[in-house]
């Protein structure tokens, strides 16, 4: 059989009839677009002065299990600088509950507020803490699940300035201290 247009036509392929390319809409929305953050740097180790910026509350896995629960991120900046000139930054996780003396809320807050008793505990507002300032002590440990990673850990804390509500003899302490380290977040 020899080919023909009329061939085309019963094998219902036309030249007018192919399949001929839209033209393409632009989309109104933008596309989603992915950023990624580096690695901030290692504080280094040794004693440093740090600031308490935010405690952000956040659902985690727990460490052997896999169930979610709540627990506080406490960002700390020191008054060194890392090489880029943004401040080394330091956290603490810890759950929300204060009391146990293997918690490590209890640590922190027994640290962070001298003196506390588990009733001032209780009604403690984490945002009144925003904003002071501590001596710390920062050790350098290996990840535990992953062990080739180092993190910056507090191994100790001390505020510069009393916490409001302090007893008597902390503040006459605390004065006693001041006078050999200045805040060095104070405004001048």
């Amino acid at each position: 059989m020899a080919y023909t247009p009329q061939t085309k036509l019963e094998l219902n392929i036309h030249p007018t009839k192919l399949p001929t390319k839209q033209p393409t809409r632009k989309r109104e929305t933008k596309m989603p677009v992915v950023s990624t953050t580096k690695d901030r740097p290692l504080c280094p180790a040794g004693p440093h002065l740090l600031k308490l910026m935010d405690v952000e509350s956040k659902l985690m896995p727990g460490f052997e299990t896999t169930v979610e629960s709540e627990n506080w991120i406490w960002q700390f900046h020191t008054k060194k600088v890392a090489e880029d000139g943004s401040p080394y930054e330091v956290t603490v996780f810890t759950r929300t509950h204060y009391g146990p003396a293997r918690a490590k809320l209890t640590w922190l807050l027994d640290m962070m507020v001298p003196g506390i008793t588990p009733e001032q505990a209780e009604g403690l507002d984490t945002d009144a803490l925003i904003g002071q300032s501590f001596k710390a002590q920062i050790k350098h440990s290996k990840g535990i699940k992953d062990p080739t990673r180092t993190f910056a850990e507090v191994v100790f804390l001390e505020p510069l300035t009393p916490p409001a509500g302090a007893k008597p003899a902390a503040k006459k302490a605390e004065a006693e201290v001041e006078d050999d380290f200045a805040d060095p977040f104070a405004e001048a």
